[in-house]
Order: C-alpha cells, then structure tokens, then sequence
C-alpha cells in the first residue's frame, strides 16, 4: 500500500530553510558570545530568568534546562500530571495523560517517553497500548483494519467479530467496523461513515452538550470536536467554527495583530498565509470569499473538489469525505470483476473473504464470509428467490413484483407510477400487473386512444402582437390570425363552453377576453396586472385564475373581473406558469426564481405545497394531461420537457439533450390526446410530440417568438364534471377546495367573510363600489375614470375641468401626479391635497404590505430591512434586529437584513458579516444540473454562462479552454469570441456577441411580419401602427414620412406634424417643437414686461427687435413692433435704419444683421482669417495697417519688429522671416512662435490658444503633440482617433415625456423612461449605473437604472423638497452628488408645510445621492439658471444664467461647495441662450457650451480665462450638449422642421446627422464607461460628513486643502458642528508605529526591537563591540544548521502527517490553528475581479418583459441588489459583479406606486408601469 503523499501548501521550503539558517547563525553566534542572565539550553540559547521554573519548556532543544531540578514545583492543573523526570532529576512540566508513552517528547526531557516507564505506567483508559513498543493509540486505532502496533496487538483477532468493544469514552459505529472518541458525536461530521455517530434518535444531537471539562461550540471546525478543551478558550485561535470560543464578550479585548498576522473582521488575527486556503480560520469567513484568488490545483499530484478544494490524489475515493463535499467520492464506482469496500476502494473480487484484509477498512472480510446465507436459518429468508455471494446475499422477485424495503419480501411493481407509458391515458395497476383504459370521449385505437366526441382540435397562440389559430397537424393549412394589434401577448386560455379565449398583454398591462372568432375585445382586468405571464381558467366554478411575476401574487375572479382576490402574496419570486385541475380542487405553477420550483395550492388558497428537485432550474411553461392525470412542464434553462403524476412522486423526462435533443428554449406546453404541444422560442416555431416516446416535428414556424398556447376542445374542459358551487351559498367567489370534493366561501379584498356574506372592509382611505365587492382609493373616486362597474365612484362628485384621472383640488385647480398627494407640501393653493382633506392620515396598506411609519408609502414585506430604504423616512430599515423576514428570504446574523435565500453560499459578503456565507456548511455546497462549479471555489454558475467573456467565477476559470467550446447545433450561433447566442440574433441589428461578428455587413435581416413596417436605410422592423404616429421610430425618420397624419378628437395636432394631448395646449410649455401648441391662445394674458406676439405668445420685452423671430411667426421683429420699443444702450445696439436692437455678441460679427450694414462699422475690429494679421492679444488686423506707424493692434504687437530694409530686418536678428510690408519689413517668427514686445520670437501655446487635439494637448517648441486619454487607444496616428475601451457607447436623450437611448453602432432605438412631462436635462452616474433626470412639470429630480430595459420599471421620485422647476442637472460621479439648476415658482403665500424653509426662488443646488434623505443645500441664487455642469476632478461647477443682462456674462463658475462664485468674464456679451454646458474630460478638462438662440457651440478653458467659438450657424440651434471621445453631440431646437441629433468633431468639423424627426429632444449625454474619469481619488470617499460632503480643489488660497468640505443641508435645524464632518470610523486595528526587522509595536508606540537591532524603528543592526567569533563558533554553527534544518523538514512532514492533538478523520488532516509557523507569508497574487460590466452586453436566455434570468448570487458595492445572466443591457451595470443565475431585480415591486396608492389607475402615470404604447425595440430581433 502505497504510503501518504504530503503537500506542503505553505511558503517555498527553500524559503523557509533560508530563514532557519540565517536564524540559527545569527542566535548561535550571537548567544554564545552575549551574556545570559538566566539559564542557558544546551543548545546554547538563553532563556530568562522570568521563563525558568514557570511550569513551561522554553528550551526548544529538547532539553527542558530550564525546568530541571526546580527549587519550587507548580502546581499541576487539573487533569495535567507531573513529568517523571529522569534519574536524580525532577521537572517542573505538566501535561495531560493522553500525551503520556505517546511517542512525542512532550515533557522536554523524553521521561514521558522512557521505555521503562511506559512498560510500567498503564495507557489511559480512552487509549491502548501496543505489547512490543508499550506505546499508547487513540482508542480510534484499535480495530481499525490498520496496523499501527508493529506487532499488530491493536488488531487482535476479535476484531473480525461483530462482539468487540471499543475503548472507555469511545463509541462504536452501527457499522462495527470503527471506534470514534465520545467528543466526535454530534459534531455534524460522519466520522463512522453510516452516519451512525449523528443519529439524534440516538444521541440527541439537537441538544447534546460537552462535558463539564470543555466548552461546547454551535459547530465543531472539519477535523475537530465540537468538545473544546478550556485550556483552548480564549487562546486567540478559533477552535469552533464560528469562533464563540474566542468571543470578545468571554475573552476581553484582543490584542492588536503582529506585523506577519492578518486580521478577521472579528478581530482575531491569523498568519497571513492562513487566507484563501478554504479553512474557516477566522471563524467569522471573512478570510475567504470572493476576495481570494485562489490557487489552481495541480493535476498531476492534486484533485481539485467542487468546493475549489485541492487534495492528494490518493485521497480521492477512500471512503473519507475529505473535499468537504463528497466531490471526492462520487462516480467511485467499480469496474466489473472488482469489489467495492464500505470506503469506495475497489478490489478484484478474488480478494473476497481471502482470510486478510485487503480493503483498508477491512470490509473485505467478517464472520459472514463463505457462508451460504440463502441456507442458513440464521438469515431472514426471501420471500421469492435468493442469489449467495462470496460476503453476502441478495433476493429477487418474480416479474411484475419488486423488493421491498426490507430487500427481502417482494412487493407489487406499480407500472402506472413508474412507466406510465405502458397506457396511453387510464392506467389501473393491478397485483403484478396492470390495465389500461380511455378517458370519457375517447376509444381504444391501434395506437392508444383517439377522440370520439367534440370535432376538430385546433390551437390558439399568443405571437407577440397577435393571437393565432393553427390546425394541430403537420404543415397545416389551417393557419389564421384571431386577433392583432396587441403589445406583447403571453399567457391564452379559453373557456370552451361560453365560446371565450382569454389573454394577457403585458405592453398594455391588461387581461383581456374576446370571443373564439375575435370579435368583441373585452379588458378585465386594467389595474394592478403588470407581468401576467400566465393565467388559466377555471371552467366548471367560471373563475379566473392569474400570476404575476412583477407583483410575485396569485390571483383570483370572476371570469367578468368582479370579486378579485389575492391567494398567494409571499414566496413567488418568478412565477411563470399556471394550470388548473378542477376535478380535484389544485392550482399548478411554475416559478423559475433563484429557487425555481413547481408549485400546488389548493383552488381555494389552502395546502400549498413546492416541488424543489435538482432537475428544475427554469420551469417555464406548464400543463396538465386530465385524461391520464399527469402533470407536464418545459425547462428552458435544461432544455427538456419533463412529466409527474399530480403529486410529482414520480418524476420522468422527455426530449432531454441526453437521449435526444430537439428542443432549444421551449415556452409553454400543453397536451390533448397522446400528444404534446408547445412553443419553442430559440427555434421561432411551434412544435409537437409524442408524450411518451418523445416523437416531434414542427407544426409551423414563426416569425416571432411564439408564446402560450393551448389546444381547443371540449375534451381540454372535461364537460362531464358537476359544478360544486352551483348551489353553493357564497356571496362572494366560490372556490373549489383540495380534494375538489368541497367548496370555500371568499370574498374580494378588503371584504371579510361573515357566513357565507361578504362585508366591506374597506379602509377609510378607501370607498366601497356599491354594485361589487371593491375597494378603490379615496383619490380614484370623482376622478372622470369609472373605476367602479356601476360607476358610483363618480356619482354626486363635483364639476370637474381636470382630465380624466387628475386629482382636482377643492379650488378647482388640477395636480397631474399623484405623488403630489400626502407629500407635505401643499401643491393645492387652498391646500387640499394636504392633511384631512387628503385622508393622508388614515392611509392604510394591505395586511401583506409594510406601511412606512409616515404613512407615505405600502411596500411589499421583501423591501423591509434590504439595505435600501424604500420609505421617506426611512421606517422600513429600523428595528431589523426584530424583524422576521419573508418567505424564501435569509436573515443575517448581525445587521437583521434579509436576502434571498439563494444568495447564500454564493462568494459574496451580501450581509456584510459573513453569515450569509458560512464556510463550513458552503463547502458542502453542490451545483444543480445545468450549473458548472468554479474551479478554485465553491461557486456555482450556470453552464451559459461559460465563456461569455465575464469572469463569472471571480477566478477566471469560467474563461478558460473557450476555444475549445461549441455551441449547441441546434438553435445557436457561435461569436467569434466563442460565445454562443441564439441563431434568432443572427443579423437582428443587435451586437448580441459584443464584438459584432453577428452582425456582418451585407447580412440579411429577418422579413417583416404582416403588420410591421420596414425602415428605409437599415431595413429594420416596427410596428407598422408606429408608422405616421408622430414619433420617429426608425433612426432615418422614414416612417414618418409622407404621412397625413389625423389626430384623435381628443388630441391636438402641431403644425410640424405630430399629435399631443388636447390638455397639453395653452399650458405655457412648448410640447409641439415648432411651439404650435401655444399659439394662437386667446385667454393668454402677457406681463407688463412681455411681449404679445401675433401668435398671442408671450416673449420678453428685450427678444423684440432682435433679428430673432422669438414669436414664431416674426410678429416681434414686424416694423411695427420696432417702432414701438426703445433700445437699452446700454445693454444692445440699435441699428441705424431700421432700428433693430441687437445683443452685444451681434455687433462686429461679420454679418450685415442690421441690413444697412450699421452693425459692422468701422470701429468693428476684423474678423480673423488666414488672410488677416494676427496681433499677440489675439485681436486681427488688415496687413495695411501693419508698420503703418499707428498702433492698431491694441497690445502694439503690430508696430514691434519693424524695419526699413529685409538687410536691417535680418541684421537685427530676426530670428524667423522678413515679411516685406511695400516700403518696410516686419520680422515674422513662423507658425508656432510669436514675437514678444521686445522682438524676441516666443512659443505659443497651441494647446491653450486653439485646442487642436481631440484628446489630450501637450505643448512643444514651436508646436504641439497629441495623445489618447487614459481609457482610449489611438486607432489612426499622433492621437487623432481615439476610441474608447470597453462597450460601444449609447445615446441617451430627453424626448418630451421620454427618455430614449439610441444604439449608433446597431441603429436602434429603445425606451428608458415613459410617461413623465416635461424632462428637462439628465445626466448619469456609471458607478451605480444610475441615470439621473429633472421633470419640470412634475417639479422633481428623478433617477433609473440604465438597466430599465424598455421602460419596464418606474422611475424613483428622489423626494427632495427644494425643487420647483428644475432645468439642468450634473451628476458629481466623484462624490456622489447631483447639482442642479432651479427656475422656481411665483409664491402663493408664506406657508409651505414641510417646505417651509425651502427657497422657491431660482437657485443652484445640490442634493447628496448617497441614500435617503437626499439632504440639499441651496448654493446660489440666480435670476433664471438654466444649464449646469460640474468637473469634480477640478472641483469647480459651471452654470448659465439667462436672466442677466446680454451686456454681462450669462456663464458663472464657482467651487462644487458655493464659495468663490464669479462671471466668467471673458464670456460677457458674446451669448444669447447658452442652454447647454459639457465637460470634456479627455481634452484638458475644457468646458463645451452651446447657444440655441445664436445658433452657436464653443468653449471656454476650465479656468474661465479663455472663451472660443468653433462654429456657429447651419447648427439648427443646439439646445443641449455632451462630448465625448472626439466629438460633440447636440439636440436642436430649430422651428424650422423637427428635432434631431446631431454631431461634428472638437474642431467645428465633419457635421453629421445621427437623428432625424425626434419630437421634443432635450438633454442628451453619451453613456460609456470611460465618459468619466472613474479612475480619480475620491476625497468623500469615507464619507467624512454627517449631511454633505461637497468637493472642492486641492488648494485653497496658499494652502492645502483635503480636498472635500462638509456642508449642512438648507432649512434644516442642526448642530452647526455637524457640518464640520465626522470622525471616519475605522474599520481595521491600525499599529500605532512601523517596526522593521521582526520588531514588535508597544501599547506607547515604540518599537520592542530584536536581539542585533536597535534605533527607533529597529532599523539599525546592533554591532557587538570587540574580536569575533571564533573559526569554531562558525563551523559549530553550521553542523547545527544542518540537524536543524532536517529536523525542520520532519517536523513539518510530521505536522501534515499528524497534526498532534487533532481529530483523525482519515487520510486527511486539517490545521489546528495551534501549529506555529516559521516562515512568513507567501506574496498575495493579484484577485481576479470583474470591476465594469459592458451594459450593452447581449442577453443570452429570456423570458417575458424581457426576460432576465439571472443567477444565485452577485457582487454588491453599492446595492445588495444581484445583477443578472444572461448578459443583458437590462441587467448589467458598471461596478457590480456577475452573479451566476437569475435577474429580475427583486427589491422592484411593479405593483406599488409611491405615496402609498397600491392601485394608481393608468392615468396616474408618474410612477406607473409603462403605458400600453410601450414600443419594444426587441421587436426587430424576432
């Protein structure tokens, strides 16, 4: 037998020699020459005086000296014993008897081990002793089947009898083949390997204790006892798994780490080279985790576990579960001719009963070898037959008929239960047998059963916008559409009887019904059905049954939508599917959440139960097959279809890769007669099967992705069952109870039961439908919408002038969101949306819901202590200690939070203490099918998820060997980056691969269905309703061109095309671009500073006689109106004919604005040309006027250097060129230099004067050098082609009630946000993936993730009080602030409630992002702030004021924290409408401005000293800006046709269209990860302030600043100290002073040096004064050297071999933690990390709402939020990790609104699930 393998896992042995021997030199030599004060070893090493004689060897030579022949003797400690010692010697040594004639040197002396003494000195009565050596074993090596005694006395022939006993305090396994010590039970570890040591039946393990003489931990460490000795409490060294033997509240405080020590979050500290070695050393697993890089095993010595776990080779099936997974012990199955022992080691079979053990465990051998057990009456006998082996026996049973448990008697084999296929519908199993019958309406055919009754099955599909009808057979002709013109149809159903199919949209978030021949569109359900994926109905009791995945509730109604109930409000997390069995009174569903399962609950709500099966891991579609009772469901993540009976007792699958794979992403699944049919999105088509065999063919394909779908027949809605509640007396709904035999009385919510009536229980905040049991909120009633059936939500209510679902204040005025109800500012005048009148104070949410302590918001009971606050003021994060999470939920140790379940054991530190991921119970972890286990960790992640170009495993494996991967045939296309899509993305103008090989030039795109339109220069599909809908929807505008487009009554039509709501108009608000919506209104009234234009628009006064026509219809630059205004002199420039009045930055333009040529008179300086001279101030000149002996230029530039004669030019040494004037010269310097006052030819500064780079400018000599920012790289030469690294960029912009991202590189477009009113500005912070925006409509700040694909989420209201009409905003990316710029409201009276303090002026202000409350403090106050920006790298904010007069400067700059405010001077009179500002990060940090009303874009250097135009007309009046890369990107506001988007390069260059016919474009900024320098020190990045930590340069005046100020918020009473900041908590144990060479820091800060150091730092060798060592002292030393390095290896060997006073557990042995270590720590090696995720990633697997899966875990930096996989947009945000499987984001409840009303009706659109007019850019992929 082979002996063990040792791996030395810590530093390089040579290492650890090297250190030993300049050790060992350094103490011989010095010790023997130094003086000692104590006792000297024999070794030569001194111990001190304080050491001798203190009961401890301090000797480490074996010699104990110190301890010999003491004058005193210490006490022993209790159940210590006294050394012998040797003769005419005692030793002052203790130790325990188990270490006596053990074989160790325990006392120092070896007495303990004197041969004499342990033939004498009996073993203690735990252990026993060999009769050759007299030593002492472990009771655990007596009959073990390995001789440890040489002479074998510990394997006596009783051994091999089943009558042996084990040692005192030892217990003997059921297995009688092992004794383990009494402290190993109960420790959770299978010690004897049947788990026999574990039995709580047994042992009572649940409550077992220790005994008194150790300390009992929650959960013994792999390897060890739970039973600690107390001698090993509070040692520093955690002995339990959790180290509560180290807990602070027992041992006091610890003491600070040595330099070598690494410390725990729980303080402890450790030897660095104890992290990432998959031991739980700290206890707390904080050494651990997803921190650790951990190392590769090596294959040719090492396995590597599941668990990421390396072991020896030979430890890999040896029965021990040494991986701490059982990795290493399966598939450990034997060939044929071989044996297999108890311990999985395999012997040839000849082996058998041989008389000696060949198996290691002896199971080889015992008392039944060669006994013929089927004769022998000592054996039970078999009930059939019996088959003898060589060990033992086994019976068998005739057919028909199997053993039973007992192995022994024969039982009868259900052939029903276990091969249903053996009928075709009815199985009845009989004794060894069975029989087969047909369902009601079929008959016996010659291959199963076939329909004789009801006609022709067809199906009914859901495909996307239609709802189809397809004939059942293949290639049927039978192929039509019901109904179209849907948003996205998922689930169908239909009830035969009243000739009904109904249907979810979830585009228009409704269930709707029609009749089978599609006529007669009915809504059910409209309110609170956002994500219905799958309904069903219940045809004998007519019931509705529904689930939502976005609200996670099942749901039940009346089949007319009356009665609504919700069954199941808690542990739904993906609820996909729904099937009914009325017969026996059970609903089915599917869940494919981080815990997918298949559930069941009774009709009725009760007896709910979940099938969790490692084979369910993305349940999808779901039926039931009523004939043959069994239950049928598609995988989509397995890629099978699977069936059980209807209590899932027996589980079998079809269509499965493994026998035959035809399936790719199957959808939706039912059965009629002996066939199956289902959806299959991967292979657009839908298909059918044989339910048994597995048989299939295609039915049809499609050219969108197939949904739900089911097959009509009244045999599908067995028409023989009788209605249970037909005669039931239920007021409310009559609910069918499990067994189906019974019935349950329920009411609607908010109804209680009372008998068998229903009585109202609405809230007082609600009211009660008169005509159905309904409650609707108190703001629903009066609202114009009928939310009630019989309308008496709306009787005796008032006259109303709102629009339809407005709230309307008692003074008649109208609120158009219902956030502004309850929110403590009184957005009525007379207050009525305020207080009583609002009912905000009987608010009351659903028993299922948290309601916020200010009663401001119901939310679901998953978002209560999440670490988010979800509520205003924070209630539902308080008292997390208490609270008890939710159902599927996991509660953390220390904070309270709650996480999903799923999230545990995932890598990641989700609670922030570790208990989310306990070590020891992670090891164990094991990956489900269709999940893959990192190599070097115990993470699991989903096998799509390989090589898709994230580091998934956090190690990297998951990216390794890609090249060699291939991708599924059937359904997927390989990228050229080996990631596999779907073959459906090929060519769907989406980069779904990330490096576009699924995308080529030229590739063909998908045909357009019946109903699409195809764009004219991509030739992508839409919606061919989007066409002439006043919205561009192709990239070229091509669908809305040569449309007469007729607006509803209900709407208004813009002249430039396009239709708004009718409420829109006269509102003061340009909704239509062309401002058509605010003509020609007759009520309007102009101010006194106004001007009425013919149009009836209001400009001011100063826009008449401009030369702009501010009006629109140039009725403010008529004569008329010229003559009747007076220009401000000082202020503009009044023509001299015609009397216009110009702004300042009109006047000597160039251009003949006046039309007589006024403005352009002689005093105007000329304009620079390259045919202009050039003066040093930047001003130009014509050439006459050069050395004309006048000083044009007004710096004298052009008189410097003037010469008669080129011979005296050059003989004055001109050091360039003599440029001849006609009668003179002038000495020139050449392009790059320029004279100075004294002649002298001086370097320009081309990067400061002209900015000639894209990117980065560094000055030279005459010239200048261009490079690439950091995070581009240079594609052409000299740094003029940057691109930027990572994902391609996206456009996103402000649309009027919008916010849409555009995909340049893809050409496609896609919803962000809906349904707002009047976006203004946005910006965005990359960190957070957070994109921020203002609503000056809605007067708020308000922010979503980038993620939100399709607008699928509602915005968050930040809440913030101080905001009345916000314009521009910018993100401080660094700080984690936003600014922004305020316009402000008129004021109605002095009393703003909550806003009392708030400032409504105009104002700039900034607003902590951090978390809630968002605290703000106004900045600034200004006239009217428009656009803002800020560079947190400078410190500095910019922002523009168009309210200041034209002749001063519309720019100001200013610190981030308010101080230092001043104009930009140098700005002053050249703007008009500066309404856009950019940083430009990558270019010098310059400053991009663009002016709408000049029809200009510029900039001005970071500082303010330098003010450029780079173009100017042609522009289409840029509104908005961004820059980025080398470009510029603008909005326009051109009148004169529709809005677009448009670009040019940094140098006024190669202008480009990119967006054609946008409505409303407003802010826009370009999304990419390198926008913002990331990269940059963030000073607030400890957060040192308690409210604001503002951002400000590094140098303040002459000193130096820290970088940041804290800043108090406005209106709000606090201490005034506060604002100064506050101590920033320290997390980790600092040293209080460096100490070099191994010296130790004191409690005072001083260094406790080394002996040979000295100096403050230990830094200085200490040299001994006089001769040297002797020749002998260095060779001595050497010989010692050399025993003492061999003794080191043995020892270390030694230690791996047997770790002393360790628990054996096998083979393999873990560290004690007691083992000192000699060598320090090996060098860390970088952890692999994944920092940036690309957000334009593709998604690989999808479900509806678009689908994201995502996985069981994830990083969380900011948010304990799990990004998803597939790798979608919509999941996939910068500075989080990957997580392995599912996605949807589970801290979104879609069914709750803010302000506490559950069910906002769809009018109330502010914070609502997106609008039925949801346009999906994914519509192009299919």
């Amino acid at each position: 037998m082979a002996g063990p393998v040792f791996i030395w896992s810590g530093p390089p042995l040579s290492l650890v020699l090297f250190i030993v021997f300049t050790a060992y030199l350094h103490c011989t030599v010095s010790q023997t020459t130094m003086p000692c004060d104590g006792v000297r070893c024999t070794d030569f090493s001194c111990i001190s005086l304080v050491d001798v004689c203190d009961g401890y060897s301090d000797c480490v030579d074996g010699s104990a000296t110190d301890e010999l022949d003491c004058p005193v003797l210490m006490p022993c400690r209790v159940g210590y014993e006294r050394c012998p010692g040797t003769a005419g010697h005692t030793i002052n040594v203790c130790i325990p008897p188990e270490w006596r004639c053990d074989g160790d040197n325990d006392c120092g002396d070896h007495s303990d081990e004197n041969v004499d003494y342990c033939r004498e000195t009996p073993c203690p009565s735990t252990m026993i002793k060999c009769a050759d050596s007299f030593r002492c074993l472990s009771g655990t090596s007596y009959c073990n089947g390995v001789r440890n005694c040489v002479d074998g006395s510990d394997e006596p022939p009783e051994c091999l009898t089943e009558s042996f006993t084990c040692p005192t305090d030892h217990f003997k396994c059921a297995n009688g083949r092992r004794c383990i010590p009494n402290q190993w039970l109960c420790d959770r570890d299978d010690d004897c390997g049947d788990n026999s040591d574990e039995d709580d039946a047994v042992h009572s393990c649940s409550t077992h204790v220790c005994s008194d003489e150790y300390f009992t931990c929650r959960q013994n460490r792999p390897g060890f006892s739970k039973c600690v000795s107390l001698d090993l409490v509070c040692d520093g060294t955690s002995h339990c798994e959790f180290a509560e033997d180290e807990d602070p509240a027992l041992c006091g405080t610890r003491h600070p780490c040595q330099p070598n020590e690494w410390q725990c979050m729980n303080y402890l500290c450790i030897p660095y080279w104890y992290q990432c070695d998959h031991d739980n050393d700290c206890g707390d697993g904080s050494d651990e985790g997803s921190h650790c890089d951990y190392p590769t095993c090596r294959d040719e010595i090492e396995f590597t576990c599941n668990n990421g776990r390396c072991i020896p080779l030979n430890q890999r099936c040896d029965g021990y579960d040494n991986c701490r997974d059982s990795s290493d012990e399966q598939d450990c199955t034997c060939p044929e001719g071989f044996f297999q022992c108890l311990n999985k080691q395999c012997i040839p079979e000849d082996l058998v009963c041989n008389g000696s053990p060949d198996c290691t465990d002896s199971s080889d051998i015992g008392p039944s070898c060669n006994v013929n057990e089927c004769r022998s009456p000592d054996y039970p006998t078999c009930s059939y037959g019996c088959v003898d082996e060589p060990l033992t026996y086994h019976c068998t049973c005739e057919d028909g008929y199997t053993l039973g448990e007992d192995q022994h008697t024969c039982v009868d084999f259900d052939e029903c239960a276990e091969t249903p296929s053996v009928c075709s519908q009815v199985c009845i199993n009989l004794p060894g047998s069975y029989l087969c019958t047909c369902a009601w309406g079929y008959t016996h055919g010659p291959e199963g059963c076939v329909v004789n009754y009801g006609g022709d099955p067809f199906i009914v599909f859901g495909n996307r916008y239609y709802i189809r009808r397809l004939g059942i057979e293949e290639n049927s002709v039978d192929y039509d559409r019901i109904a179209d013109d849907f948003d996205l149809i998922v689930a169908v159903d239909f009830d035969y009887v009243d000739q009904k199919i109904y249907f979810s949209d979830i585009g228009n978030h409704s269930i709707n019904r029609m009749n089978m021949d599609g006529t007669n569109i009915e809504q059910v359900h409209t309110n609170g059905v956002i994500n219905t994926e799958g309904l069903a109905v219940d045809w004998v009791t007519k019931k509705l049954y529904w689930i939502d995945r976005t609200r996670d509730v099942m749901e039940v109604s009346d089949l007319d939508g009356k009665n609504r109930l919700v069954l199941i409000n808690s542990g739904l997390f993906e609820p996909r599917a729904i099937a009914l069995d009325p017969e026996h009174g059970y609903a089915y569903w599917t869940d494919w959440g981080l815990r997918p399962y298949i559930g069941r609950i009774g009709m009725d709500g009760t007896d709910k139960m979940e099938l969790h099966d490692e084979k369910v891991g993305w349940p999808n579609g779901l039926t039931i097959d009523y004939a043959a009772q069994h239950v049928y469901w598609v995988d989509a993540h397995l890629d099978y279809i699977s069936y059980s009976d209807m209590d899932f007792n027996h589980i079998h699958r079809l269509l499965h890769d493994d026998d035959q794979h035809t399936i790719a992403h199957p959808f939706a699944i039912t059965v009629f007669g002996d066939y199956i049919y289902f959806t299959d999105w991967n292979l657009k088509g839908v298909y059918k099967a044989h339910k048994y065999s597995g048989q299939e063919v295609e039915i049809r394909a499609t050219v969108h992705r197939p949904f739900g779908i089911q097959v009509v027949h009244p045999l599908r809605q067995d028409p023989t069952l009788g209605n249970i509640c037909s005669n039931a007396p239920c007021e409310g709904l009559c609910l069918i109870a499990p067994g189906g035999t019974e019935f349950t009385c329920a009411c609607a919510e908010n109804h209680v039961v009372n008998g068998h009536r229903c009585i109202p229980a609405c809230t007082p905040a609600q009211f009660a439908c008169i005509a159905e049991q309904k409650c609707i909120s108190w703001y629903r009633q009066c609202n114009g919408i009928n939310d009630c059936s019989d309308n008496s939500d709306e009787q005796n209510c008032p006259v109303r002038n709102c629009q339809p679902g407005e709230y309307q204040c008692n003074d008649g005025s109208c609120l158009q969101s219902i956030l502004w109800l309850c929110d403590g500012d009184r957005d009525c005048s007379d207050g009525s949306d305020e207080g009583y009148v609002a009912k905000c104070s009987v608010n009351q949410c659903d028993t299922w819901q948290f309601s916020c302590l200010d009663r401001s918001r119901c939310i679901s009971e998953r978002r209560v202590c999440n670490q988010i606050s979800d509520c205003n003021d924070g209630s539902d994060e308080l008292n997390c200690d208490t609270h008890v999470c939710a159902e599927g939920y996991f509660k953390c140790t220390t904070s309270g939070f709650c996480i999903p379940e799923e999230w545990k054991c995932d890598l990641d530190n989700d609670c922030g203490d570790n208990s989310d991921e306990p070590h020891r119970e992670c090891q164990n972890v094991q990956c489900p099918d269709g999940w893959i286990s990192c190599l070097n960790s115990f993470r699991c992640i989903p096998e799509y998820a390989r090589c898709n170009g994230y580091d998934e495993c956090r190690d990297n494996s998951d990216e390794i060997g890609c090249e060699e991967v291939t991708c599924d045939p059937l359904g997927e296309f390989r990228c050229d980056n080996h990631r596999c899509i779907p073959q459906r993305w090929f060519c769907d103008f989406d980069n779904d691969c990330g490096d576009s090989s699924d995308e080529p030039r030229g590739c063909e795109p998908r045909p357009c269905s019946e109903s699409e339109f195809r764009c004219v220069s991509r030739g992508r599909c839409i919606r061919d309703r989007w066409r002439c809908d006043g919205s561009p929807d192709c990239s070229d505008g091509s669908d809305e061109e040569g449309c007469g487009v007729v607006c509803r009554p209900d709407q208004f039509a813009c002249a430039i095309g396009g239709c708004i709501p009718a409420n829109l108009t006269c509102n003061g608000f340009d909704n239509c671009f062309d401002r058509s919506d605010e003509m020609n209104c007759t009520n309007r009234v102009c101010t006194a500073d106004e001007f009425r234009c013919s149009n009836t628009l209001c400009v001011p006064q100063s826009s008449v006689c401009n030369t702009y026509d501010d009006c629109g219809d140039d009725s403010d630059e008529s004569p008329a109106a010229c003559m009747m205004i007076t220009c401000d002199l000082t202020t503009s420039f009044q023509c001299a004919g015609n009397g216009y009045c110009l702004p300042p930055h009109k006047l000597c333009d160039g251009n003949n604005d006046c039309g007589d040529n006024s403005d352009e008179h002689s005093r105007c300086e000329v304009q620079c040309t390259p045919s202009t001279y050039h003066c040093q101030n930047e001003q130009c000149i014509s050439w006459d006027k050069v050395c004309d002996s006048f000083q044009d230029c007004r710096d004298g530039s052009d008189e410097t250097s003037c010469f008669k004669n080129p011979t005296e030019c050059n003989m004055m040494s001109c050091q360039k060129q003599c440029i001849a004037l006609g009668s003179s010269f002038i000495c020139s310097c050449g392009e790059g230099f320029a004279a100075s006052s004294d002649g002298i030819c001086e370097d320009i500064d081309e990067c400061y004067l002209s900015r000639p780079c894209d990117q980065v400018c560094f000055n030279l000599k005459g010239s200048y050098d261009c490079r690439c920012a950091n995070g581009f790289v240079d594609r052409g030469i000299d740094g003029q082609d940057c691109k930027p690294i990572g994902a391609q960029e996206v456009i996103v912009f402000g649309d009027g009630t919008e916010v849409r991202k555009y995909l340049p590189f893809v050409d496609q477009y896609q919803n962000l946000v809906i349904n707002e009113e009047r976006i203004e500005s946005l910006d965005f912070d990359y960190k957070s993936g957070h994109l921020y925006f203002t609503d000056s409509e809605l007067r708020a700040i308000k922010r979503v993730k980038f993620s939100n694909e399709n607008a699928s989420q509602a915005p968050d209201n930040l809440g913030l009080d101080n905001v009345y009409r916000p314009m521009g905003i910018a993100v401080d990316w660094l700080g984690n602030n936003i600014y922004f710029a305020d316009q402000g409201l008129e004021t109605i009276d002095g009393s703003r409630g909550k806003r009392a303090a708030a400032d409504r002026g105009p104002k700039i202000v900034v607003a902590s992002a951090r978390e809630y409350p968002f605290h703000e403090k106004t900045l600034h106050t200004a006239t009217q702030p428009y656009a803002i920006a800020v560079n947190p790298r400078k410190g500095l904010m910019y922002w523009t004021d168009l309210g200041v007069s034209p002749y001063g400067s519309l720019l100001f700059m200013s610190w981030m924290n308010g101080e230092y405010m001043t104009p930009i001077s140098v700005a002053a009179a050249k703007l008009y409408q500066p309404t856009g500002l950019a940083v430009d990060y990558t270019g010098n940090d310059t400053v991009y401005w663009c002016d709408s009303g000049a029809d200009m874009i510029g900039y001005i250097t970071y500082d303010g000293s330098l003010f450029r135009v780079i173009a100017k007309e042609g522009l289409s009046n840029p509104f908005q800006l961004d820059v980025f890369g080398n470009d510029i990107y603008w909005t326009t506001r051109s009148t004169d046709n529709r809005g677009q988007v448009r670009s040019m390069n940094k140098m006024g260059q190669d202008h480009k269209l990119i967006l054609n016919g946008v409505n409303l474009p407003t802010g826009i900024k370009i999304w990419q990860e390198q926008r913002y320098p990331l990269n940059e020190p963030n000073p607030c990045e400890r957060n040192p302030c308690l409210y604001l930590c503002l951002i400000v340069p590094p140098q303040k005046n002459s000193a130096v600043s820290k970088g940041f100020e804290c800043a108090c918020p406005s209106g709000v009473e606090v201490d005034p100290s506060h604002c100064k900041g506050s101590p920033v908590p320290t997390t980790t144990t600092t040293l209080p002073c460096k100490c070099d060479n191994g010296g130790m820091c004191r409690a005072d800060g001083t260094c406790d040096c080394l002996p040979g150091y000295i100096g403050a730092n230990c830094a200085t060798p200490d040299t001994i004064e006089g001769d040297g060592p002797s020749s002998v002292l260095i060779i001595g030393p050497l010989v010692g050297f050399i025993i003492l390095a061999i003794i080191v290896i043995v020892i270390l060997l030694f230690i791996f071999y047997r770790k002393r006073k360790s628990k054996f557990a096998g083979p393999v042995a873990y560290r004690d933690g007691q083992n000192v270590d000699i060598a320090p720590p090996p060098v860390a090696v970088e952890s692999h990390y994944e920092t940036t995720l690309d957000p334009a990633a593709p998604v690989t697997i999808e479900n509806p709402s678009y689908a994201t899966l995502g996985a069981a875990g994830g990083g969380v930096p900011n948010l304990p939020e799990k990004t998803g996989l597939p790798y979608d947009v919509s999941q996939y945000q910068p500075g989080f990790q990957a997580g392995p499987l599912p996605p949807k984001d589970y801290m979104q409840d879609g069914m709750l609104t803010a302000g506490g009303y559950p069910d906002a009706p769809p009018a109330y659109t502010a914070n609502d699930p997106p609008s039925p007019e949801i346009k999906d850019p994914n519509n192009g992929p299919e």
